[in-house]
């Protein structure tokens, strides 16, 4: 049970660091690409990728260079909150596990969310592959003359939710087994 809580530890310790390191690039990573986009780059032939869409700034006017920076800052800060949020849930169900009470009755409810969860961002990424990447494009292409679109839905997101949420039953199994342990003695 000592080794369960201490690697929960370092496993809650590494995702703390990943959440804050995550945070810091948003903040320090919008202002930078804001500065590039509204400096000499553009004039130097400089490339922009707004999620998967990648735009060559040479060829537009500083307006529309803004509007470009403005769609991937929020495409930027959706892609972040959601990772946040992840790892906001992952935290969550680590941490009866910290405590030393791996099969907690909240952590099969917090596996069954993180599993609906990453089914959510699956949907919502593969909607953004399939319809956002041209809308993107059509936002951009009158004021520029080179842009080009990658289009890949992954299905892995879809397998790795429905694993977490497989894995919710099996944790609930392993409640109810600690409770059956927990009345025989």
């Amino acid at each position: 049970m000592e080794k369960l809580t201490r690697t929960a530890r370092v496993i809650n310790n590494v995702l703390t660091v990943v959440l804050w390191i995550t945070i810091a690039s948003f903040v320090f990573m919008v202002p930078a690409q804001y500065m590039a986009v509204t400096g000499g780059d553009i004039a130097e032939g400089g490339w922009m990728r707004i999620g998967g869409v990648t735009v060559n700034l040479s060829n537009m006017t500083q307006g529309a260079a803004v509007r470009a920076w403005a769609i991937s800052s929020v495409l930027y800060g959706i892609m972040t909150a959601a990772f946040c949020v992840g790892i906001v849930m992952l935290r969550r169900i680590i941490k009866p596990m910290r405590d030393g009470k791996p099969f907690d009755s909240a952590v099969s409810e917090r596996l069954r969310r993180l599993g609906w969860y990453s089914l959510i961002c699956g949907v919502i990424s593969a909607l953004y592959e399939l319809f956002g990447k041209n809308i993107i494009m059509r936002l951009i292409m009158p004021s520029s003359g080179t842009v080009s679109v990658e289009h890949n839905v992954n299905i892995w997101l879809f397998l790795i939710a429905s694993l977490i949420y497989l894995f919710s039953y099996i944790f609930r199994y392993g409640e109810e087994l600690q409770q059956l342990s927990d009345e025989t003695l």
